[in-house]
């Protein structure tokens, strides 16, 4: 009896040490799990770690931009005539547009046998090449270009920067070397010049173009009037509907034109002033 006594006790005693240890077992699974779940949650709730570039190099969250050219530099090649952006740009920039410079050897090629000739009184080193931005009929900003004497260039560019800032529109602004030097197909052209070695019409006498100290603006709607044998001669003759001041039309020079009062304070002679002809189209400075 004693033995099966002592049997049953170690039997129970071992069931409940079993109990014991499967819950603990339990237990202890229970706690990794719930660390393992605890833990997720805490790296999802961690900020992103933070990637540091190495010395010397380019973040790839930032863009690499260049610095935009200025108007000059954009456009100092680029030929008269040429239609300019100027969005975003600032006055300094628009400003830088208007320059004066030597007479390059290209520039000096093109003139022979154009608008310069073996006895012309002016030399290249009189002569300056004046690059402007003028406010064309067609309401866009362009490229002008002139050769002009060297001792008015300064106060030229000035009087044609504020034109072009109240917006006053020339048609077209080229070297008459573009036209072979020819005076009538330049004006019929309505191009704005000045240097031209060549004598006046119907004349033997030099003209003030000659020495780079006349300008012609907008000579098509601003034509030349004269007498030829005792009648009057429109130059160029398709415009000689405007040849009648009297009627009102764009871009006619008067008195009240903000045109004529700059190169008149500037003290230049205009041509629509002379009794004998009528030059609309001229500003001369002796």
């Amino acid at each position: 009896m004693m033995l099966k006594r002592t049997l049953i006790v170690t039997a129970a005693t071992c069931l409940c040490l079993a109990g014991a240890i499967f819950a603990s077992a339990s237990a202890a699974e229970g706690n990794v799990a719930g660390a393992s779940v605890a833990g997720q949650r805490a790296a999802a709730d961690a900020p992103a770690p933070v990637q540091v570039a190495p010395a010397g190099a380019s973040s790839p969250t930032q863009p690499v931009t260049t610095e935009t050219k200025s108007l000059y530099e954009t456009y100092k090649k680029e030929p008269a005539l040429t239609i300019v952006d100027i969005a975003g740009r600032n006055t300094k920039q628009i400003k830088e547009m208007f320059y004066v410079h030597k007479i390059s050897k290209a520039i000096w090629k093109d003139m022979q046998g154009k608008s310069y000739h073996k006895g012309c009184p002016m030399k290249k080193d009189d002569l300056r090449v004046l690059r402007i931005l003028y406010y064309g009929y067609d309401k866009k900003h362009h490229i002008g270009e002139m050769v002009i004497n060297k001792k008015l260039a300064k106060e030229a560019k000035t009087i044609f920067y504020k034109l072009y800032k109240k917006k006053y529109q020339i048609h077209k602004m080229q070297r008459i070397d573009a036209y072979g030097g020819d005076d009538d197909a330049s004006i019929a052209d309505d191009n704005t010049s000045c240097f031209n070695y060549r004598n006046v019409d119907g004349s033997s006498n030099l003209s003030k173009h000659s020495y780079g100290r006349a300008i012609d603006i907008n000579p098509f709607h601003n034509p030349y009037v004269h007498k030829v044998n005792g009648k009057w001669k429109v130059s160029p003759p398709k415009a000689k509907k405007y040849a009648d001041r009297s009627k009102k039309f764009k871009h006619k020079i008067t008195h009240s034109d903000y045109c004529f009062k700059l190169f008149k304070k500037a003290g230049y002679i205009w041509g629509g002033d002379w009794y004998t002809v009528k030059d609309y189209q001229h500003f001369q400075k002796v």
